[in-house]
């Protein structure tokens, strides 16, 4: 019997797969925090003319209260400082504000684009604030304190007529008679204030530098008392020197008309909405408003 070689089957073994570990997730990048977009700036040059308390009091509230970077140019001092080296310190890419009538006749020159502050041109050169209140308030306060001055008289130069024809109109409107004179100088000023007087009730002592210097102004406010004439002025200092009725604007009031007329781009003219009104026996500020007037004391 044949032997046979036995046969050893090999047992297959099965290894079982090595696990695959998952990959862990990678960790996210931190998101770059948002950049925040600078906002642009329009930066304001402002030109005053000279260095009257309120005109200089008005560059230094536009200093505090514009969101825009501001600088200001004394015109005095920069045309003392430019007459030899001919340097303009100007810069006609940044937006200006003329505050008053010098700095309005220098910046002509310079741009056409700038706004016009506390000028009484009768046509502004552009966008503008007028210095004065509006007429028909002024008559209404006038009246008010005055009810039997109702012939009011006024000197002005020959530049300042269109203004005062306005004023006439309006002063028409409230049942006053408005009486005007056109002088060249001063000296041809106190000559029709003179002959004025036996005509009208009270002045209205208009801020025209042409004709008025102090020599004039106390001239024509002495004469005045003399003869019994109301008198109504637009700078605080005339005060102390006897005129009734003051109308003056607070430098942070002129700062906000300025600021809103830059604001509203499409807007020709802007106005003062606050005055002060001061009489010989009380001071009061008084609001005008669109719809109505209100009256404030100064204390509230």
């Amino acid at each position: 019997m044949p032997v046979t070689t036995p046969v050893i089957l090999e047992r297959e073994t099965v290894v079982p797969p090595t696990p695959v570990r998952p990959k862990a997730p990678k960790p996210d990048k931190p998101e770059p925090d948002p950049v925040e977009e600078t906002e642009k700036t329009s930066p304001v040059t402002v030109i005053v003319s000279n260095q009257s308390p309120l005109l200089m009091q008005v560059a230094a509230s536009m200093i505090t209260r514009s969101p825009d970077p501001v600088t200001i140019i004394e015109l005095e001092k920069t045309v003392a400082a430019n007459s030899s080296s001919q340097l303009d310190p100007f810069d006609t890419n940044q937006l200006a504000v003329a505050l008053g009538e010098r700095s309005t006749e220098w910046l002509k020159g310079r741009t056409s684009d700038f706004i016009e502050v506390l000028t009484s041109a009768a046509q502004p050169s552009g966008r503008h604030i007028p210095a004065l209140p509006d007429p028909a308030w002024q008559f209404d306060i006038w009246s008010q304190h005055f009810p039997d001055a109702r012939r009011i008289g006024a000197v002005i130069s020959e530049a300042y007529v269109p203004q005062v024809q306005a004023l006439a109109i309006e002063a028409e409107k409230t049942g006053l008679h408005f009486i005007y004179r056109v002088a060249a100088n001063d000296q041809a000023a106190q000559v029709e204030f003179r002959r004025l007087t036996p005509e009208v009730d009270g002045l209205f002592l208009l801020p025209d530098p042409a004709i008025f210097n102090p020599g004039l102004i106390t001239d024509v406010i002495e004469h005045s008392h003399r003869n019994g004439l109301r008198l109504l002025a637009y700078n605080g200092f005339m005060q102390s020197l006897g005129v009734d009725l003051v109308f003056t604007a607070e430098p942070e009031d002129v700062a906000d008309a300025v600021l809103e007329l830059i604001n509203h781009p499409d807007r020709e003219a802007g106005r003062i909405k606050r005055f002060t009104v001061t009489t010989p026996v009380s001071r009061q500020s008084v609001s005008r408003q669109s719809v109505s007037r209100q009256v404030v004391r100064a204390d509230e």
